[in-house]
């Protein structure tokens, strides 16, 4: 992945700086152990979880279709947000 921003569907989604929510600029590379096996926390979880969400919204329901050109994360899903938070939080 390894980006800032990413083109979905003709829109600009970029991560905000927000507490727990991680841009994916430096997935997977910092995300493994000494072992070089892979390891994600719940914070990166639900960037990428955001990321993928937004994605489907794109692609499936056309619900972010009048957003325009640029889709920040989390602000522009904070309803999707804070479920998908809520489920990440359940997590042992």
């Amino acid at each position: 992945m390894g980006e800032h921003y990413y083109n979905v569907e003709g829109n600009t989604v970029n991560f905000v700086d927000t507490d727990g929510i991680d841009c994916l600029c430096t997935f997977p590379g910092n995300d493994t152990d000494i072992n070089g096996e892979i390891v994600i926390t719940k914070d990166r979880l639900l960037s990428l979880a955001l990321l993928g969400c937004v994605v489907a919204l794109l692609h499936n329901t056309g619900e972010l279709e009048n957003r325009g050109k640029d889709i920040y994360l989390p602000d522009d899903v904070t309803k999707y947000y804070r479920a998908i938070k809520n489920k990440i939080e359940e997590l042992k």
